[in-house]
């Protein structure tokens, strides 16, 4: 029997107002901006996650399961020292990401062409809209920009020469066994280089069947039963590092209240 999820999306939907609302004295700075898009994205996925197991549909469980963690181990990263620093190499990075997709976009190749050919995109307003935009001038200051802020390193959270895989940051953060049950288990359904899902049971040595395996309950459960605890985590994080003491005590009462039932 699968369990039921104790925690809610609706825990997380809030938390990017309570940052904003704790900071409006202030300019938001790049840490904060950082943490609103990434529990923001966080609580949109865990909905999905919710979603599917109210419906006892557990197929995709794991794929988003595996896209959690990811956000986890970014927001547990940029909090663990240095968050501005970090946080303005993560926002750097994924500005870089997004600008790479619309240079395809742009492109006068045939990679390009095919691009706006496919989604009927007309090149002359595309060249007109970079033209007003002074896009490419912009995109200079931007790529001198990332070069100093990332130091020229690859990615974004290698602070110290040596983190240089998601792995490597995993290890870093104390979060291996995390990644071993969260991430690398379940590149087989993201990547589709095979299926966990069929059993092929031999009858005799000519003959057999194939079963579906729609899910396996222990698997859903321990995977269910680790992304609670990671967003239990990530909440009192967030809650303690911007000193919302009476959100992180409501948050406790309920969850205390829930676990009782």
């Amino acid at each position: 029997m699968i369990s039921k999820l104790v925690i809610k999306s609706k825990s997380l939907d809030k938390i990017s107002l309570q940052i904003v609302e704790s900071v409006l004295s202030n300019e938001l700075q790049a840490k904060d901006i950082a943490f609103i898009q990434l529990i923001d994205s966080y609580a949109s996925h865990f909905k999905s996650l919710e979603v599917l197991t109210e419906a006892e549909t557990y197929s995709s469980v794991t794929i988003i399961s595996r896209v959690l963690f990811e956000h986890y181990i970014y927001m547990k990263y940029i909090l663990e020292q240095d968050s501005e620093i970090r946080a303005r190499r993560f926002l750097e990075h994924a500005k870089k990401e997004r600008s790479r997709i619309y240079e395809d976009i742009y492109a006068d190749t045939e990679k390009g062409k095919k691009i706006r050919d496919e989604y009927n995109l007309n090149f002359d307003e595309i060249k007109k809209l970079v033209y007003e935009t002074a896009y490419m001038k912009r995109k200079e200051e931007n790529n001198q920009t990332y070069k100093e802020i990332l130091e020229n390193k690859r990615n974004w959270f290698n602070h110290d020469g040596t983190i240089k895989s998601f792995n490597n940051l995993c290890d870093y953060l104390d979060e291996d066994v995390n990644y071993q049950i969260l991430y690398q288990s379940w590149s087989l359904d993201i990547h589709a280089r095979g299926n966990k899902h069929f059993s092929i049971t031999e009858v005799t040595d000519q003959h057999g069947y194939l079963e579906l395996i729609t899910h396996d309950p222990e698997e859903i459960n321990m995977v269910l039963h680790a992304i609670q605890i990671l967003t239990m985590n990530i909440i009192r994080a967030l809650y303690s590092s911007y000193g919302l003491k009476k959100e992180l005590k409501l948050f406790d009462i309920n969850l205390a209240y829930k676990l009782k039932k």
